[in-house]
């Protein structure tokens, strides 16, 4: 029970030292009036706006707005319909929205009366202005917070009654009339077989997101969870994408009572950035965050200590899988994590570089799983097979793959060692270092399968569509922490499959000597690999790197950014550090630097960097202001 504790301690140790210990995504439920304010901030409390309150006052209306608020309603209707003024409008908007907030508590049917009004003459307003209203009127701003709450409300009215695949039903309004509710229509880059649930942002706070990347607009935004695809590259675990929510009325132009039809809409946000509502065009409102913090709401099936523990009982976990929807129109930024790590540790560069409109447009996210406690070469081969696997299924396909063709690749820590072998050329190296004729003999031990894998991990050439690669905090040349009892112990736990520990053991005895196996032990794991003295490592560094390759370098440094030296805690400068890249950044950080703001920063610039190499890339043209001369200021 002793050494089983001492084992325990040693991999939370491990975990702990090599993750870097920063501060994870996460997310949590809001408060009721958390929820309000995230599609009303600007609209306070429960109060109605001064010029609502002035309106009602000169028409001697303020009693009814609490003793009879549908009476209200039909006199505010009243004075639209014989002076059709924006002020009435923007009234009954705001009186309809106070009294369904009013009723929700005690009657949920008579408070959806309420807010379905408040998005009707919200949509009503904007008909009416008809783009005539001032750039700097308030009110156009005020009447999207309150379609926005409301159309919250609407939507979780309707998903409660399992209303929103449905048509043909009907809601009731303030005024006694009827809206009947088409086919909904559902504008998502996948079909509704693989929609999983549909929730409101509104209900979830993000947590320790440096960045909040929302885009105000009208709607109400959604976390749409998705189910796995069958073929090709698959979605990440508990995938998420963004929705925004509109509903559509078509009502007669000056008549707010009556019958209307209207439809459900669900959008995509990465499909179009406006929406047509009533005779306007306006922008769609868009969180981008808070669907990619749902993902890691719940701890996954296998955590991922377990992951590099048990390599061979995690294969499902394992090989690449989207961020996102999938799109032939983008160039893919393949994510590689490191050891003890998995698909979270990517979400705060993600989320904010998804805000970032150029690279949003040209660039999708892929993710590369895979267990740790794999040896680096078998990781690398997988990584290898699994990107040349679906470029050939694009092929296959007729798809095109000029966008694919343009990859960049990033890989923190270990996973900057498995990039790096998929850009090298392995040559005869291991043929060499063992001799032919030993390794000829090895091979004649393994079955014809055996030999293939075998042949296809140790003899590889770079990937010819990688255009780009960004190495963070990796170990080139091992980490001292590799040594360490800690480590030792950590490795032990990890419990690799006997077919590869056989063919490990063939091929170490066949490349460094009959009785090598007995003297390194276990030097057969990804935690091994990480030795300084390691001879996978030291071979990894004598490949050559792909010929015009573009590479850059981030690195860590506890004791600031910006001086080359030092260590992140985990992995020293002067393993990190690599020649003859096209740029290199050190920033103030710890072993997670793919997590620091600067970092992020870095890989948006080398990642509009690469897009100018291509002239058909879709890049925003730069603002510039004049600047005025200081020395004309002076002489002034």
């Amino acid at each position: 029970m002793r050494k089983l504790l001492l084992k325990v301690l040693a991999a939370a140790l491990l975990c702990s030292f090599w993750s870097g210990c920063s501060h994870e995504v996460g997310i949590r439920r809001a408060t009721a009036a958390e929820r309000r304010a995230y599609s009303s901030e600007q609209i306070s409390g429960d109060e109605l706006s001064v010029e609502t309150l002035n309106l009602l006052g000169n028409y001697s209306l303020t009693e009814l707005l609490d003793q009879d608020p549908d009476r209200l309603i039909s006199e505010l209707n009243k004075l639209f319909m014989r002076e059709p003024r924006v002020r009435f409008l923007t009234a009954l908007a705001d009186v309809a929205l106070y009294s369904g907030r009013r009723s929700s508590s005690r009657d949920r049917d008579v408070a959806i009366r309420y807010y379905l009004n408040a998005a009707m003459y919200a949509v009503a307003y904007f008909d009416l202005c008809d783009g005539r209203a001032s750039s700097y009127d308030p009110t156009g701003l005020r009447m999207m917070l309150i379609y926005n709450e409301a159309a919250s409300e609407l939507f979780d009215y309707l998903s409660s009654r399992r209303l929103l695949d449905k048509s043909g039903y009907e809601l009731s309004c303030v005024l006694g009339g009827k809206v009947r509710f088409e086919e909904p229509c559902y504008d998502l880059p996948v079909g509704r077989e693989q929609i999983r649930n549909i929730l409101l942002c509104a209900d979830y706070r993000p947590q320790n997101l440096t960045h909040a990347s929302r885009h105000f607009g009208i709607g109400a935004p959604l976390i749409i969870g998705i189910r796995q695809g069958k073929n090709g590259v698959g979605f990440a675990e508990n995938q998420t994408i963004p929705g925004t929510f509109v509903i559509k009325f078509r009502m007669r132009e000056a008549k707010l009572w009556g019958d209307f039809s209207a439809q459900v809409n669900i959008i995509h946000p990465g499909k179009t950035s406006t929406v047509d509502v009533g005779r306007r065009r306006l922008p769609l409102e868009q969180d981008l965050s808070t669907p990619l913090a749902y993902m890691v709401k719940d701890p996954p099936l296998i955590n991922f200590i377990n992951y590099t523990r048990l390599p061979g009982a995690s294969q499902e976990m394992q090989g690449l899988y989207r961020l996102g929807p999938p799109d032939d129109a983008r160039i893919p930024v393949v994510l590689v994590h490191g050891l003890l790590s998995d698909t979270r540790t990517w979400l705060q560069m993600v989320n904010t570089l998804q805000s970032d409109e150029d690279i949003a447009r040209n660039y999708q996210f892929w993710g590369f799983s895979y267990s740790s406690g794999n040896p680096i070469f078998y990781s690398a081969w997988q990584l290898r097979k699994a990107l040349l696997r679906e470029r050939e299924r694009m092929v296959a396909e007729k798809r095109p793959t000029e966008k694919f063709d343009r990859m960049v690749i990033v890989g923190h820590s270990m996973g900057g060692l498995l990039t790096r072998l998929v850009i090298s050329s392995s040559g005869n190296a291991i043929a060499n270092t063992a001799g032919r004729g030993k390794l000829e003999a090895a091979l004649r031990r393994f079955s014809p399968e055996e030999r293939r894998t075998i042949d296809e991990v140790i003899k590889f050439e770079p990937l010819p569509f990688v255009h780009r690669v960004v190495f963070i905090a990796t170990p080139h040349r091992g980490s001292q922490l590799a040594q360490t009892w800690i480590a030792r112990v950590g490795a032990s736990l990890i419990q690799i499959p006997k077919d590869m520990i056989r063919r490990n053991r063939i091929m170490l005895e066949a490349v460094l000597g009959d009785n090598i196996a007995a003297k390194t032990g276990l030097y057969i794991t990804g935690v091994d690999n990480l030795d300084p003295d390691s001879n996978a490592l030291k071979m990894l560094n004598s490949l050559p790197m792909a010929d015009g390759l573009i590479i850059h370098s981030i690195i860590g440094n506890t004791d600031g950014g910006g001086i080359p030296g030092g260590s992140d805690g985990v992995v020293p400068y002067s393993s990190s550090h690599i020649d003859h890249v096209k740029s290199e950044l050190v920033v103030k950080s710890g072993h997670s630097a793919q997590r620091e703001p600067l970092a992020i920063q870095e890989i948006r610039r080398i990642l509009l960097e690469h897009l100018k190499q291509f002239p058909d890339s879709a890049i925003t043209p730069p603002l510039l202001l004049p600047v005025a001369n200081p020395r004309e200021g002076d002489a002034r």
